[in-house]
C-alpha cells in the first residue's frame, strides 16, 4: 500500500495549496480500514487492519492530479478471534510470512458532478496485482481545535474480488466479492493554526 494506511485514502481536499509542499500523517486512531466478506452465504465475517501508513499529494486546484500510496502491515490484521486471526495470516489466505505489507497507489481520481468522486488504483496484495476502484462518498477538512492542525476526513467504499487475489480456497463456503468501508482522518503536519489547546 515512509511514514505514517490511507484511506485508503485522502485524494480530495477542499483546501490545499499545490505550491506549498506538506506532509499528511494519518490519524490511525480516527480511521478504519475494515472488511466483510459472506460465511458460506449466512453471516458476512468482517477483519480490520490497524497499521497502516501513506504518501499524499492533495491538490484541490486540479483533482484530478491528486495521488495516493498507503502501505498496509498484514500483520496488523484482526479478525475479532485470535485463531480466526491465526489462519488467515497463513499460507493459503494473506501469507504474511512472505508478504508483510499490501499497497495501494492510486492512478486516477474521477470527480463526479454531485460532490462525490471515484479514485482508481491498484493494489498489490500477496503477489498479485489488482485494480480496485474505491467511491469516494464524503469528505470534509476543517482546522481541528485542539492542536491547530488542518485536518481531512473521508469515507469511502470498494469491492475486491477476493480470487483474483490468489486467495481462493472454499470457493462454495467464503463469498468471492469482498467488501471494503474505509474511514480516514489525515492531518497536515505544518498546518497553520491555533496553538494546542489543553484539554
Amino acid at each position: 500500500m515512509i511514514k505514517a494506511l490511507a484511506p485508503l485514502l485522502t485524494i480530495v481536499a477542499v483546501w490545499a495549496t499545490p505550491s506549498v509542499a506538506a506532509t499528511w500523517n494519518p490519524q490511525q486512531a480516527h480511521s478504519s480500514l475494515i472488511f466483510f466478506v459472506s460465511h458460506y452465504d449466512l453471516a458476512k465475517s468482517s477483519g480490520r487492519f490497524t497499521r497502516f501508513s501513506g504518501e499524499f499529494d492533495i491538490d484541490s486546484r486540479n483533482v484530478e492530479a491528486s495521488t495516493a500510496v498507503v502501505r498496509i502491515a498484514v500483520d496488523s490484521l484482526d479478525m475479532g478471534d485470535p485463531k480466526f486471526t491465526e489462519t488467515l495470516l497463513g499460507e493459503d489466505w494473506f501469507n504474511v510470512e512472505e508478504y508483510p505489507e499490501m499497497v495501494f497507489r492510486s492512478t486516477r481520481v474521477e470527480p463526479a458532478d454531485d460532490g462525490s468522486a471515484i479514485v482508481h488504483g491498484d493494489l498489490a496484495i500477496r503477489d498479485q496485482s489488482v485494480p480496485l476502484q474505491l467511491n469516494l462518498h464524503r469528505w470534509r477538512c476543517a482546522t481541528f481545535p485542539l492542536n491547530g492542525r488542518y485536518t481531512c476526513g473521508y469515507s469511502l467504499s470498494g469491492t475486491l474480488d477476493r480470487m483474483a487475489t490468489g486467495m481462493t480456497r472454499f470457493k462454495s463456503m467464503v463469498g468471492q466479492d469482498v467488501e471494503l468501508r474505509l474511514e480516514f482522518e489525515i492531518e497536515r503536519e505544518n498546518a497553520r493554526g491555533a496553538q494546542k489547546r489543553k484539554r
